[in-house]
């Protein structure tokens, strides 16, 4: 027999868990506001609307959040009775991006934003998008130098770890969208952003090579050139020529792999291997002494 915690709180149906946010998010977290001097009650999506949503640098030329919905498929999220992987990331990554720009400049409406927070729905709200994110797998992360915006990418620590130590933002946001799910199986997408890492890699490769790690260099190296990355399939290998195109995807997926760890390799190599003989020689001259 099933204990009521093998019924309630076994695998999650990703379908319900967002249909349950969007109705916390534009119905049930509400509270009567002002509105040209009549309370009227806002959920906290139309408060975002009407008080936050014009001053957000990121909108673009979109009027409303409305629009942003509509164009990205979520205008009727809730009537949907089968979400993928893919469209449920998608609100959910709305979904944060809205949370952050109401919380970013709460003293301007602090008021209001002590209403809606110190409602219990909102905690539940926020915790709710935490336990999801973390049952996918995955994370938010703020893009650089973005007023804000956010993007929901795997919770991998080597990911991680390369945007932190690159000093160059274009090479942090193709690091970031590299693994958006919206490119998950985009050959074509993955190719471009590729190509546009490979120069980075090349200002690498003279250091990876003095660092003694020419085998990974030179691997590499091989699958920019042949891969569809660089040049076109004239050039490329026969072997990876009769590749069908997912098999080409897995091979970018492994070459984009290989880069990250050149990354971090090459932060160990310029920023930490001299750090640690010197500690190595420090700790020997101890023992001398």
């Amino acid at each position: 027999m099933s204990s009521i915690f093998d019924m309630a709180f076994g695998k999650i149906d990703l379908t319900d868990e967002i249909h349950r946010l969007a109705q916390l998010f534009e119905e049930d977290i509400n509270c009567d506001v002002i509105n040209e001097g009549f309370y009227d009650n806002f959920s906290l999506e139309k408060f975002i609307d009407c008080y936050c949503f014009v001053d957000w640098k990121e909108r673009g030329t979109y009027r409303s959040l409305n629009e942003i919905k509509k164009i990205c498929g979520l205008a009727k999220i809730r009537e949907e009775t089968s979400l993928d992987e893919s469209k449920a990331t998608c609100y959910l990554e709305y979904l944060v991006n809205m949370i952050h720009l109401f919380e970013r400049n709460h003293n301007l409406y602090n008021y209001y934003y002590n209403k809606y927070t110190k409602n219990k729905l909102y905690k539940l709200m926020s915790d709710n998008i935490d336990y999801i994110l973390s049952q996918l797998n995955l994370m938010e992360y703020q893009i650089p130098d973005k007023d804000v915006m956010y993007k929901i990418i795997p919770a991998k620590a080597e990911i991680c770890e390369a945007i932190k130590v690159t000093d160059n933002i274009d090479i942090k946001c193709d690091i970031l969208e590299y693994n958006h799910i919206s490119i998950r199986n985009n050959l074509a997408a993955k190719q471009k952003i590729l190509s546009n890492l490979y120069k980075d890699f090349e200002s690498k490769r003279g250091r990876l090579k003095q660092g003694g790690c020419t085998d990974i260099g030179s691997n590499l190296g091989f699958l920019f050139n042949n891969l569809g990355i660089r040049h076109n399939d004239q050039k490329t290998k026969p072997a990876i020529k009769t590749m069908s195109d997912p098999e080409k995807l897995e091979w970018c997926d492994r070459c984009f792999q290989l880069y990250v760890t050149t990354i971090l390799i090459d932060e160990y190599l310029t920023e930490h291997k001299a750090e640690i003989e010197t500690l190595k020689k420090k700790d020997e001259d101890e023992i001398q002494n």
